[in-house]
């Protein structure tokens, strides 16, 4: 199927309403960019704050920003079907900002800003590999628990090991939610909600037990618990699922057989702190089977990024992805309940809806000590 190229339109509502800042400096994250800089959209807000513009423009141009945290102020602007990447030059230059791109994010403040950050980057980029500031990088265990669970279960697990569900300054350094704009209830799914919690060293202990309680209850199941190693700043990848046949036509007039992914996929980069604490910057991708079409069956896609700071072996759930099944049950004594009138007085009707998250726990254990 062909793809048709979207005009997004931003109108005066706030679509995304939470600030993407920084604490004092850029932190350095490496994440894949899908380029989208030549769609084009169109504008039109009114006062609208300049961050909340920058933050739904990440996510129409499907990327990350890395914002100074100076950036502040109201913005009034009107653009009509523009590409992407010169409407977003556009709103910056009419703020005095500008952006250079870096390991496939978008860095955008001050020019003085900028021009700091260039000159550093190029300083780090000069020193020799021999040199005394060269270090081997900092190994990070990453033990991804992968739960589908009654909607209730988090809830219920968050009053028996006492999580926070709201993150002080002190344990993030920020919280990026990310759920695509054109997200909707596709194929029995909800609209995914994001939501992050964290657990202490010492109840990420627990944590086992629980989950085995939670088969054992039959309030839902673990469907991985993939274990990976990686090295600070560098991006592990965890990816189950299945492949799905689908028919095309050849140039030569036949037909042919191809595959497509229906996978749930899980991008974790770690960044460790000098207090010892580690940053995860997330992105889940959860594909599923859906409407079975001419062409095959569609893929229905639910995506979440975030970014937070847990302590050395504690553990962050991030869950909001739901599905909602819907069945009827009919039980009805034979033959009785098929008599015209009376027949309702021997079977009985029912129906269950049962709503189900996809939970992410997620527990980086630094393994060596800084020299």
């Amino acid at each position: 199927m062909k793809r048709s190229r979207l005009t997004h339109v931003l109108g005066l509502l706030v679509l995304l309403s939470s600030p993407l800042c920084f604490a004092s400096h850029f932190n350095q994250h490496t994440v894949q960019l899908r380029e989208y800089l030549q769609t084009p959209i169109s504008i039109s807000v009114i006062e609208m704050p300049l961050i909340d513009l920058l933050h739904t423009m990440a996510r129409l141009g499907h990327t990350h920003f890395v914002l100074s945290p100076n950036i502040q102020g109201n913005i009034s602007l009107r653009l009509e079907n523009v590409p992407w990447q010169t409407a977003l030059s556009t709103v910056l230059a009419s703020r005095g900002l500008r952006f250079v791109r870096n390991d496939g994010l978008y860095w955008i403040g001050s020019h003085s800003e900028i021009s700091n950050f260039q000159k550093q980057r190029r300083d780090e980029s000069a020193l020799p590999f021999g040199g005394e500031h060269h270090s081997a990088p900092r190994q990070i265990l990453i033990e991804a628990r992968i739960v589908e669970a009654d909607h209730r279960f988090a809830r219920n697990l968050g009053v028996k090991l006492g999580m926070r569900p709201r993150l002080s300054a002190l344990e993030q350094s920020h919280l990026q939610m990310s759920v695509p704009l054109n997200a909707g209830g596709l194929g029995g799914f909800e609209p995914a909600s994001a939501a992050a919690t964290l657990l202490s060293k010492h109840a990420s202990r627990l944590l086992d037990i629980e989950l085995t309680a939670l088969e054992s209850d039959g309030q839902g199941k673990i469907l991985s618990n993939p274990r990976i190693m990686t090295a600070d700043m560098v991006k592990a990848t965890i990816e189950q699922g299945t492949e799905l046949p689908y028919q095309t036509s050849s140039s030569s007039g036949g037909n042919k057989i191809q595959f497509r992914k229906a996978n749930l996929r899980l991008e974790v980069i770690p960044k460790i702190h000098h207090d010892g604490k580690v940053s995860l910057l997330v992105a889940i991708n959860k594909d599923s089977v859906g409407m079975k079409t001419e062409q095959g069956y569609a893929i229905d896609t639910k995506n979440l990024s975030s970014e937070v700071t847990v302590e050395n072996g504690g553990t962050v759930i991030l869950g909001g992805i739901y599905q909602t099944t819907e069945r009827e049950d009919l039980v009805k004594v034979p033959f009785l309940g098929d008599i015209p009138l009376i027949g309702h007085l021997f079977k009985h009707q029912s129906k269950l809806r049962d709503k189900t998250e996809l939970l992410v726990f997620l527990t980086p254990t630094i393994l060596d000590k800084p020299e």
